[in-house]
């Protein structure tokens, strides 16, 4: 599941990353602000990402942000495509702890490096005097500058070597740090650095959080300006402090930058060439395209598509007026086009309500099966519409019953599903029934090695059209199996395939313990 969401999540900040770079292309000019483009895709990425992991109803998925009703209009087939690509590959929960771990680990490392920054610069803080320079009360440091630092009460730091500068000079410097703490840029950039540090392991989120840094500097540049328009003795003023050195520490909004960036915000205000309406507009367009694909991503916990329609079963004992099962929040939904349904339910004992493991849930008329986890749900896929008896047995408790009644579905609605009580209790299964011509084949897949089970392996007969995949505990269930000697193969991905010969009698249960070595 972690190792899944990690995946989405990379692809919706990718996505959303995308839609802002797109979006800057298309709407920068002096007057239009863009730190708020990559400030929106780091909000929206989280955002997304956090609401993939809000639980799902039981056997259904987390709707679309954009429903498809909203976003009809913009399905093209590219669009299709794109999403189909970037949507995650389901993988093994196995994974899981050590994804965490290393999340963990990753997030105290960034944690501790930003924290050994912060004191680093406390340190340096401690040798800083306060000076009056230009009518403000300023912070004046060796050679730290010119930046602001702390969050709340941001102070600007100047460089002793800033007080024999010219004075315009230094009025550019500290106009620029106020025009920060006017737009209250520090507190935009922390929320984007406690971001990263909760997502370090999110490359995509990154690249917008230094595309916001550059941002934010870019728009400070374009407001001292508006103000001071002498953009050639601006320019200069970069320069010439980027020549001074880099200004250490994270935890400052400096004014010098590395010169690759001093070059970016020189270009973004010296740039004088008109951008084409058509072009604007198309890189626009394509950023909105991107939001819409970054939101149709699937999540990795859907279990079967969206539409559903929800029925509650009536149940009856077939073994005592009294059962000792019980079926709860049987629900049927709908599995996109083909008219046919996904059923899912927990069963509980009567008396306790406590969840049933390893129960044998059937629906003789579709050939279906399916054994409960340690919760006591199950889920059957696949179901064709018709009217579905329902048989629930377990060695340890009497079986219950229940009858399911649909009809077709359209891809586009629901229709109501019905349920009835059993006129009777219904007869086991022909497949355990005496004088029955067929037989059953039930068993479990384990590792050799840990002993542990394995679930989604593909089991099979060779030579007959009958095969199952493992539940969570490493259960499957072959129904209808001829009478006779059958070869059973077992497959799990990076794993020798395994074959065992197993002899199913008529009327009979067969059970095979298949281990498999990894």
């Amino acid at each position: 599941m972690i190792t899944s969401w990690m995946l989405y999540s990379i692809g919706v900040t990718g996505f959303f990353g995308l839609a802002a770079w797109a979006l800057e292309k298309g709407i920068r000019s002096g007057a239009t602000p863009t730190r708020w483009c990559w400030g929106g895709a780091l909000v929206a990425s989280v955002a997304l990402s956090v609401l993939a992991l809000v639980p799902a109803s039981p056997g259904g998925e987390t709707p679309s942000p954009l429903s498809r009703e909203a976003t009809t209009g913009l399905s093209f087939p590219v669009m299709e495509a794109v999403s189909r690509v970037a949507t995650p590959p389901a993988i093994s929960s196995s994974f899981d702890p050590w994804i965490g771990a290393g999340w963990i680990i990753l997030s105290l490392l960034a944690m501790v490096a930003v924290a050994r920054s912060g004191m680093q610069l406390s340190r340096l803080r401690t040798s800083w005097g306060r000076r009056d320079v230009n009518g403000r009360s300023v912070l004046v440091s060796e050679s730290f500058g010119p930046a602001l630092v702390g969050l709340f009460s941001p102070r600007i730091v100047l460089p002793s070597w800033a007080l024999a500068a010219d004075p315009a000079d230094r009025e550019l410097m500290i106009r620029h740090e106020e025009e920060h703490i006017g737009a209250r840029d520090t507190y935009l950039l922390a929320a984007a650095l406690l971001l990263v540090l909760v997502f370090p392991w999110n490359l995509p989120l990154w690249w917008i959080g230094l595309r916001l840094q550059a941002a934010v500097e870019i728009d400070c540049d374009h407001r001292v300006l508006r103000k001071n328009p002498g953009v050639r003795d601006y320019a200069d003023l970069l320069l010439d402090i980027g020549s001074r050195g880099r200004t250490p520490g994270l935890g400052a909004l400096a004014f010098s930058r590395p010169l690759p960036f001093l070059e970016r915000r020189i270009r973004a205000m010296t740039d004088q060439s008109s951008r084409g309406t058509v072009r604007s507009l198309g890189l626009v367009l394509v950023s909105a395209l991107l939001v819409v694909a970054a939101c149709e991503l699937k999540g990795p916990t859907n279990v079967v598509p969206e539409n559903s329609a929800d029925i509650q079963a009536e149940v009856e004992g077939t073994m005592a007026s009294e059962p000792d099962l019980k079926v709860m929040d049987l629900r049927l939904r709908r599995m996109g086009e083909g008219g046919r349904a996904a059923v899912s339910g927990t069963i509980l004992t009567t008396d306790t309500d406590e969840p049933v493991a390893n129960a044998q849930v059937e629906i003789e008329t579709a050939e279906m099966g399916a054994f409960t986890n340690t919760e006591g749900r199950f889920l059957l896929l696949n179901l064709p519409p018709g009217n579905h008896p329902i048989s629930v047995t377990h060695p340890d408790f009497e079986g219950v019953t229940a009858r399911v009644v649909f009809g077709g579905m359209e891809p586009e609605m629901d229709y109501p599903p019905t349920t009835e009580i059993l006129p009777r209790a219904l007869p086991p299964p022909p497949a355990l029934r005496p004088g029955s011509n067929v037989g059953v084949v039930t068993g479990n897949v384990t590792d050799s090695e840990t002993g542990a089970a394995i679930p989604s392996a593909r089991v099979s007969i060779l030579g007959l059209e009958i095969g199952a995949i493992t539940n969570i505990q490493g259960r499957f269930l072959l129904l209808n199996v001829e009478p006779g000697s059958h070869t059973l193969r077992v497959e799990v991905e990076g794993a020798e395939p395994f074959e065992v010969e197993v002899e199913v009698a008529a009327g009979e249960r067969a059970e095979v313990a298949a281990t498999i070595r990894r």
